[in-house]
C-alpha cells in the first residue's frame, strides 16, 4: 500500500475513483448545527488562548522577578559585571 503523501505515489488519474451513490439513510440523519455553534467554538478557542497567554505572562513575570532578585543579591555582595569583563580582558 502506498502512502498518499508520497510524491511518487499514485498518479492523478487514480484520484478520480468512483465512490458510488451517497447512502440515503445517512443523509436523513444529518442535523443542521444551531446558530450558536460558531459562538461556542470561538468561545472555546478564546478560552484556550487566554489560558495560554496567562501562563506565558506568568512565567515571564516570574523569570523577571527572579532575575531582579539575583541582580539585587549580586549588587549587595559587591559583584559587578564590568569587573568580570576587565579581569577577562587582562587575564
Amino acid at each position: 500500500m502506498t502512502d498518499p503523501r508520497d510524491p511518487n505515489g499514485p498518479s492523478r488519474a487514480d484520484e478520480n475513483i468512483d465512490v458510488g451513490q451517497p447512502i440515503e439513510e445517512l443523509a436523513q440523519l444529518r442535523e443542521e448545527p444551531s446558530d450558536q455553534f460558531p459562538v461556542h467554538v470561538l468561545d472555546g478557542i478564546n478560552r484556550r488562548m487566554l489560558t495560554a497567554q496567562t501562563m506565558e505572562t506568568s512565567w515571564v513575570g516570574i523569570t523577571r522577578v527572579l532575575m531582579e532578585y539575583i541582580q539585587m543579591l549580586m549588587s549587595a555582595l559587591g559583584v559587578r559585571e564590568s569587573d568580570d569583563k576587565e579581569e577577562r580582558a587582562d587575564g
